[in-house]
């Protein structure tokens, strides 16, 4: 594909630079020469590159000019990739600094589109990028910077502390369950050691555990069991059971309900 840029399309724009004016009538009949021209600015960098590394200073502020001056009047589509991005960084790679300042503000003065002359950074004004490379800007990002890797290191000492004590927490809590298990355990053999009325006698006076810390297979033993069992014990158990819906309990306490009626 053959490009598009030629050295006169280059020279339109250049001379557009020159003598721009809004007054200026000869300025305007420059600005309508580049009107066919927008294609041009959303070329490549490298075909930028083939025309401006060879022209002088004072053409490429001229080039800048002229490229922002029509890209402003025409609305040309470029964003980051605009023409006058390319063409401004050759500039700003040969100097001179003064030169490069004047076009700068120039450039910023002058543009529609907030990406120029720099490209992917955006400044809301000269006076914007002027404070972003300053000593002092760069400072207070510093000191920016230094207090959130500071809250950061808070934050991951406190997550980390947390972390411990839930570990510390789940640590005891598993100790007091397998504690708790093996008092059960331990209470679960001394009463299958003793006879059924002791046993039954316990568990109706024992209310700090629920009835369910019992193994379920007691609730089968024979009804003669529970009718030998005196009254007040039956009573307390029923009253120990008395939340028990459904189940093996409460079968057992519609038992001892049928008990107490038999035997009174």
């Amino acid at each position: 594909m053959k490009p598009y840029l030629t050295d006169e399309i280059i020279d339109k724009f250049i001379r557009l630079g020159e003598v721009h004016s809004d007054k200026d009538a000869s300025s305007q009949g420059y600005l309508s020469e580049v009107s066919k021209h927008g294609e041009a600015n959303r070329l490549h960098w490298s075909e930028w590159d083939r025309f401006t590394a060879n022209l002088s200073t004072s053409k490429l502020i001229s080039l800048i000019k002229g490229l922002t001056i029509a890209e402003k009047h025409y609305r040309w589509i470029g964003g980051s990739v605009a023409a006058v991005i390319w063409v401004y960084r050759q500039l700003r790679e040969r100097g001179p600094k003064e030169a490069v300042e004047d076009i700068t503000r120039w450039v910023f003065d002058n543009r529609s589109n907030p990406y120029i002359p720099l490209g992917t950074t955006r400044y809301s004004s000269y006076e914007d990028y002027l404070y972003q490379h300053s000593d002092e800007y760069h400072k207070f990002q510093n000191k920016k910077r230094i207090e959130y890797e500071k809250r950061e290191k808070e934050q991951r000492e406190a997550a980390a502390r947390c972390s411990s004590k839930r570990m510390q927490n789940s640590i005891k809590h598993q100790k007091r369950a397998e504690e708790k298990a093996k008092q059960r355990e331990k209470i679960i053999y001394e009463l299958a050691t003793k006879n059924a009325e002791h046993k039954w006698n316990y568990i109706a006076s024992n209310s700090s555990v629920n009835i369910d810390y019992y193994p379920i297979e007691w609730t089968n033993e024979p009804k003669t069991v529970f009718q030998n069992l005196s009254s007040e014990t039956r009573i307390a158990l029923i009253e120990r059971t008395r939340f028990k819906r459904r189940g093996p309990w409460k079968k057992l306490r519609n038992l001892l309900i049928q008990i107490e009626k038999e035997q009174s």
